[in-house]
């Protein structure tokens, strides 16, 4: 059996949808020049609540069926009522159909054995043969432990798992029913899982030998219950009547929405994964971002290189850009960007999307002087004259900008790479360490800039240590062309153009020791409030607490929805 085969199982509530197409993709390409084998169903039982955006992608992605369990117990009980545990999800704002999934949840609480073959858990507890004694699983807390199937017993045994699957049966609609027999860490010895089928095939053999049961029960897969499904669907129709159904399959209610937030019981909402660990959610958007950048270079370089030696950086890196994809779709696990793993485990999360990061920029950087025609001997050992304008010195660290010589008649050259579809006109800052500065562009033309004081974070008690740096940041509203390079140059003695213009600084601080550096005009503010805006949003900080407070006005928050 096959289904969904990606590198994690991607949690819905954190996850960039980047992220999640480029590990599905990155798995379902190993598994089909592996095996040979396109999957159609989706297996996600253990995350903590579904979105509809992810059953948009399994739809698009040619997936036809998908199966959950994680959602909120009062919803399942809710569904289970109305036996709409099985149902068609539809995008909220589609009218045409195109978006179905067909969705089958499982009704209780977990996905173990003792939750799955029916509603009794100390009954089911029974038929989990994994967990007779001498095997891992040896703790039971209803009591009764599970008994080797014989020709005495076999009868009694069968008949009370049939129970519960006739149960279970009264919350779906069809008459075809799905059993999962598996739990974490399941048939890890040959031993177990010759005690599971062993005991099993006895009791289905039993269950479909007797006619008077009227009952078919088999091993099968996720498509064998799909599949099986659908047929029955095609010839029963199990339509309510007002009911809003699919040309995608018949006999089921279209839903649309969400299942968030997740509890399995009592008020037990699952939601601090939202902020936990924010540090480590933040370094898994820059990897996202860098990679989608690494494969834009690595596209163009493959279209653009013609000789031996650019091949060798092609060849050299593409399997680092490999493990960096895999990288980051290990984070994207339930237990990674949502920060709920443990802490050594974190770590070692830290760590490889810290080296992707690092392999990333420093192909990059390489492949920015193959396509500016700078240098073409280019392989995985050469070091580059480029070097990425922020740095992290090792993986829980923030990034650092790294500061510029500008030395009384240096040029250092700056190349800024657009990623996007369209042309982009932003502020860009560098770090220089003299204020001293002009701004060109590749043609040589003057730019407009200006230069600010970079604030820098002191852990001290002493008064007079000042909160200034005598770094010196430059900015400048550029334009980068769509998915190309643009080069600028930072100068220092050029005649022709003028100086970046110093910043005005103002400061509302307690301390009066403060020294205005160098060349800038420095004062105090007034008021009680300082306010940062532009025709799309507002910020206003507190002088008192630094408080913060964004406004967006109703017209930018319409323009936005009108997108």
């Amino acid at each position: 059996m096959y289904c969904s085969k990606k590198l994690s199982n991607s949690f819905e509530a954190n996850s960039h949808y980047f992220a999640i197409i480029e590990q599905i993709t990155e798995g379902n390409l190993w598994l089909n020049e592996t095996c040979g084998v396109v999957p159609k169903n989706s297996w996600v039982i253990d995350l903590f609540g579904y979105s509809p955006t992810m059953a948009y992608l399994f739809r698009r992605m040619g997936f036809e069926n998908m199966l959950i369990q994680r959602t909120h117990y009062e919803l399942k009980k809710e569904l289970a009522l109305y036996r709409n545990l099985e149902f068609v999800w539809r995008q909220s704002w589609d009218a045409e159909e195109t978006t179905d999934m067909f969705a089958h949840m499982m009704p209780f609480y977990s996905y173990d054995i003792p939750h799955t073959c029916g509603p009794e858990p100390a009954i089911c507890f029974q038929f989990d043969f994994a967990r007779t004694y001498g095997f891992t699983y040896e703790r039971c807390p209803w009591g009764e432990y599970p008994q080797e199937t014989t020709p005495e017993n076999v009868k009694e045994r069968a008949l009370k798992l049939l129970d519960q699957y006739r149960k279970k049966s009264t919350l779906y609609r069809t008459n075809t029913l799905l059993i999962p027999l598996g739990d974490d860490f399941c048939y890890v010895t040959v031993d177990e899982a010759e005690a599971q089928f062993r005991n099993y095939q006895l009791l289905l053999d039993y269950i479909n030998s007797d006619p008077d049961l009227i009952a078919e029960a088999k091993f099968g897969t996720l498509e064998d219950y799909f599949r099986t499904l659908r047929e029955e669907a095609d010839r029963v129709n199990y339509s309510r009547p007002n009911e809003i159904g699919s040309i995608e399959i018949g006999g089921f209610p279209s839903l649309s929405g969400d299942f968030f937030t997740y509890a399995d019981r009592q008020q037990d909402y699952w939601s601090g994964y939202y902020v936990s660990r924010p540090f480590f959610k933040a370094v898994d958007r820059v990897l996202e971002q860098t990679l989608r950048g690494a494969d834009m270079m690595m596209a163009f370089l493959l279209g653009h290189c013609q000789k031996p030696q650019c091949e060798r950086l092609l060849t050299g890196f593409s399997y680092k850009l490999a493990a960096a994809r895999r990288n980051l779709a290990l984070f994207q696990r339930h237990d990674g960007v949502t920060g709920t793993a443990k802490d050594h485990v974190v770590n070692d999360y830290g760590v490889r999307m810290h080296i992707a990061l690092q392999d990333l920029q420093i192909f990059m950087s390489k492949a920015v002087e193959v396509l500016l025609g700078i240098r073409h001997e280019k392989n995985e050992q050469n070091p580059s004259q480029f070097e990425a304008a922020q740095v992290r010195s090792k993986y829980d660290a923030q990034p650092v900008h790294k500061a510029m010589s500008a030395h009384e008649g240096t040029v250092q050259t700056v190349v800024i790479f657009n990623p996007l579809e369209q042309t982009r006109h932003e502020v860009v800052m560098v770090i220089v360490d003299r204020p001293e500065v002009t701004i060109l562009d590749s043609n040589w033309t003057c730019v407009r800039s200006q230069i600010s004081p970079e604030m820098q974070q002191h852990y001290s008690s002493k008064e007079d240590e000042t909160l200034f740096s005598v770094d010196i940041v430059y900015t400048g509203k550029l334009r980068s062309p769509p998915l190309g390079l643009q080069t600028y140059y930072v100068a220092n003695g050029f005649a022709g153009c003028e100086k970046a213009t110093p910043a005005e600084v103002k400061w509302f601080v307690p301390s009066s020791n403060i020294s205005c550096p160098k060349p800038y005009t420095c004062s105090r503010m007034e008021g009680e409030e300082a306010i940062i805006s532009t025709r799309h949003q507002t910020l206003t900080f507190s002088m008192k607490d630094c408080y913060r407070e964004l406004v967006i006005p109703m017209a930018a928050i319409m323009a936005l929805l009108c997108l």
